[in-house]
């Protein structure tokens, strides 16, 4: 029977793996996981969204926590158009006044939604870019730890990443988003002339169908894969698929991912 992702994963989901890269990703995700949860309510109000009443302590953080969660639900439950603030105050347990406090409206609550999460795929990106930088890391390695992260940020809070994916109206748009998007992409082309073994015509369009096709999939992955196809070998051919694209066919085979823990 396939092996698959589960939000709960036991010991059996490492199977396929060797130890070393087992051992490896394995103590990089639990150091992520406690920095997250450390960071979890800061980051929630760090982002370009300008609340009308500023934050200031752990209990309004924990406030708009709750209200970010409980929209998240609202709107998964029942949609976007019956998705109102007085729905979304009552599920967060605060009154419509408290929520006024800090969001002018739904609209407001979305943005911070879609910030949030873009915020935690660029960390993964980031990451990854860092660990590229260093010309011993393997371009298979880093994009499989890559996938595995993105695929584990998606189902970690699938709720969330399912309105943003369907229910969500495409209308949030950030400037400092998009130019901090445009700024990972200008840093993978740099990379991508910068490695030996890459041999792309164009390293900035290159940059660009890399992060297209990381997002397409990841959330194909966490969502939308069929149960019987085999989680870890599918990003496994991913991985190859894209090494060999930036290498002319030169990506060496490895070991199939570790299953996320």
């Amino acid at each position: 029977m396939a092996t698959r992702f589960s939000t709960h994963p036991t010991g059996s989901a490492i199977l396929r793996a060797n130890a070393r890269n087992a051992e490896r990703y394995m103590t990089r995700s639990i150091s992520l996981r406690r920095k997250n949860r450390r960071k979890a309510h800061i980051r929630q109000t760090s982002s370009a969204t300008h609340f009308r009443r500023e934050p200031r302590q752990e209990r309004a953080r924990f406030t708009i926590a709750c209200i970010l969660k409980a929209a998240a639900e609202v709107i998964d439950e029942a949609g976007w158009s019956h998705a109102s603030t007085n729905r979304i105050a009552d599920r967060a347990g605060v009154s419509i006044g408290t929520l006024y406090q800090y969001f002018a409206d739904k609209e407001a609550i979305l943005r911070r939604l879609v910030e949030g999460h873009h915020e935690a795929v660029h960390g993964v990106v980031g990451e990854t870019l860092n660990r590229l930088d260093d010309p011993g890391v393997a371009i298979e390695d880093a994009m499989r730890e890559m996938f595995l992260a993105l695929v584990h940020l998606h189902r970690e809070d699938p709720v969330l990443t399912r309105v943003l994916a369907s229910e969500v109206p495409h209308r949030v748009s950030s400037s400092e988003l998009k130019e901090e998007a445009a700024a990972y992409i200008d840093r993978m082309a740099r990379l991508l002339r910068s490695r030996q073994e890459v041999r792309v015509r164009d390293p900035l369009r290159s940059a660009h169908i890399l992060a297209i096709t990381a997002e397409a999939l990841t959330r194909w992955l966490a969502h939308e894969a069929p149960h019987e196809l085999d989680a870890n070998l599918l990003i496994g051919d991913i991985v190859l698929m894209l090494s060999a694209y930036l290498t002319g066919g030169r990506a060496r085979r490895e070991p199939h991912a570790v299953a996320a823990p």
